[in-house]
């Protein structure tokens, strides 16, 4: 049993994968459940069922929140005592189970995470120091037997966010450019322009269901970028923590608080406290829509020109994922 949290999505996932990995089951079957989407009776149903194929499967349970401080909302069944009786008795043991959950910290205040300690092989995965995004950013280039200067690495580690999906998805893009050695000018006619002032206003039009406004803000962006994947990434980030922070609002936080909690500046979450607000589950619903557009995108499932936008303007005319 595995109990992984990290701050950062794509670290979440790449070690959760690293793991499996060494897991040396032949043909293992492997099943994903969300605390937040899928229902109580379906994951207790997984933990106790049996592989059809193999003695044991690997269960991934993601959006662990309640083994933290944050009052993110879970699925409506989820009950914590229960859940907590069902580790303690009544699981299928020959399971492999990974909990995992996008946070830097853990609460020692739930009966569950004291339960996955003392059970669980735990691992933090701490975001990248800037030393070693820039190996990182080297190595990928290396990888690929090619090149990039110091001068390019610098000016993308000044000009990206700490957000590795983000920071991955524009090297996938800078390794296909036909160069073997990648300059600073290179990076700079191909970086996307992460600017935080554009970004409340995409966000804003969005939330408004402000297609003109939207379309325009959009095409801009693609008018300088042909990647929109780190694009998305970034939208859905910033309704991450408008959401977080508006949960925390109405349990009476402070701003000063607010920005403590979710540690980002205070001056980024005054921008999103001033954007239009929806209902947490509203935002709920275009998080999951855009990250779900990501990974349409990635595995190829949806193409990057006529699907995004079409798929933005359904959600701002209906307000709801289809």
């Amino acid at each position: 049993m595995y109990f992984i949290y990290s701050d950062d999505n794509f670290l979440l996932k790449k070690q959760t994968q690293k793991i499996i990995k060494t897991i040396t089951v032949e043909n293992v079957e492997i099943e994903s459940y969300s605390f937040v989407e899928n229902s109580m009776e379906e994951i207790i149903n997984a933990l106790r069922s049996y592989s059809f194929f193999t003695e044991q499967k690997i269960i991934i349970l993601e959006d662990a929140w309640f083994t933290t401080d944050a009052k993110k909302p879970l699925h409506k069944t989820f009950l914590a005592k229960t859940f907590l009786e069902v580790l303690a008795q009544g699981f299928n043991e020959n399971n492999i189970l990974i909990f995992t959950v996008e946070s830097n910290k853990i609460s020692n205040k739930s009966a569950i995470t004291n339960w996955l300690t003392k059970n669980a092989n735990v691992e933090y995965v701490a975001k990248l120091n800037e030393q070693q995004i820039k190996n990182y950013i080297n190595q990928s280039f290396v990888r690929k037997n090619k090149t990039i200067e110091n001068q390019a690495i610098d000016f993308l580690v000044e000009l990206l966010p700490n957000e590795m999906q983000i920071i991955n998805s524009e090297i996938t893009k800078l390794l296909k450019l036909s160069t073997t050695n990648l300059t600073l000018e290179d990076a700079q006619k191909n970086t996307t322009n992460y600017y935080e002032h554009d970004i409340f206003q995409l966000v804003n039009d969005f939330l408004s269901s402000n297609i003109n406004n939207f379309i325009v803000q959009y095409q801009n962006y693609k008018l300088f970028n042909a990647d929109n994947i780190g694009l998305f990434a970034l939208m859905g980030n910033n309704l991450s923590i408008l959401r977080d922070a508006l949960i925390l609002d109405q349990k009476g936080y402070s701003n000063a608080e607010i920005a403590g909690k979710l540690e980002i500046n205070p001056y980024r979450l005054k921008m999103l406290l001033m954007i239009k607000k929806n209902s947490i589950n509203q935002l709920n619903d275009k998080i999951k829509m855009l990250y779900n557009l990501i990974k349409r995108i990635v595995t190829g499932q949806a193409d990057t020109l006529i699907i995004p936008e079409y798929e933005l303007i359904k959600i701002m005319r209906s307000g709801e994922v289809q």
